[in-house]
């Protein structure tokens, strides 16, 4: 099918309660947004897997790197006529409930259960606004950790603060990389338990540079670079072995 076509396609449309992206945009009036907004993301990482891998456009197991509460997870079925759908987080309801409502295969993300611990690969992994919030350290461990569980002829797709965010933010890129936690800027008691240490998630931003040195370092190669490909914002990374 084309893309026309897939986008007509039926979705479930069941929200978690703690969605919070969803609350945002209940509270601005945009509940359709959500949805439509889901979809059109899924639409463009399948666009770029049909121009650089067409051979995985379907039939193939796919990993929702991230996946929240399955804003982009509950479109990635219709699209890629997945063998298995893989919704990974580091937040267990939110993994729990796309596995319930979007038939997915579970896997929740600790610092015991790195991604690195899936005894399976995957051919497709798509990670959206993970690499723009994690420090150094989580940023390079989660790069090869996804690095050993894609398949050999597989395609990593991840999006990452860039050279316009650096700009629009005035910061500096010591080393091609900038972290900014949300420990001194959240009251402790606007953050749930459930969610990640303050301490390890932020503002992230990257260099091209950077981006493709750790490529290297994990046994990656870059096969193209889209600034500000997501959204008119994040830069899309496109990576395979």
């Amino acid at each position: 099918m084309n893309k026309e076509m897939l986008e007509q396609l039926p979705v479930n449309k069941a929200i978690h309660p703690g969605d919070k992206m969803f609350g945002v945009m209940k509270k601005n009036n945009n509940e359709k947004g959500y949805y439509v907004s889901g979809k059109k993301n899924t639409a463009v990482f399948w666009s770029l897997v049909k121009k650089f891998s067409p051979s995985l456009i379907e039939g193939k197991k796919v990993m929702d790197y991230g996946c929240g509460h399955g804003r982009m997870t509950r479109h990635m079925r219709n699209f890629f006529q997945p063998t298995a759908l893989v919704a990974a987080d580091v937040l267990p309801d939110g993994v729990d409930f796309c596995a319930k409502e979007f038939d997915t295969v579970p896997f929740v993300i600790s610092n015991e259960n790195p991604i690195s611990q899936m005894d399976e690969t995957i051919d497709i992994i798509i990670a959206v606004s993970v690499f723009s919030h994690l420090p150094r350290a989580s940023f390079e461990a989660n790069m090869g950790g996804l690095s050993k569980v894609l398949s050999k002829d597989g395609l990593l797709m991840f999006t990452a603060n860039g050279e316009q965010w650096r700009k629009t933010h005035k910061i500096t890129l010591d080393s091609g990389f900038y972290f900014s936690n949300f420990a001194a800027r959240i009251p402790k008691n606007k953050f749930k338990a459930s969610d990640l240490p303050l301490q390890e998630y932020g503002q992230t931003c990257v260099s091209v540079n950077f981006v493709k040195a750790l490529l290297q370092r994990v046994d990656l190669r870059l096969v193209d670079h889209i600034p500000q490909g997501h959204v008119g914002k994040q830069d899309i990374y496109i990576a395979c072995h």
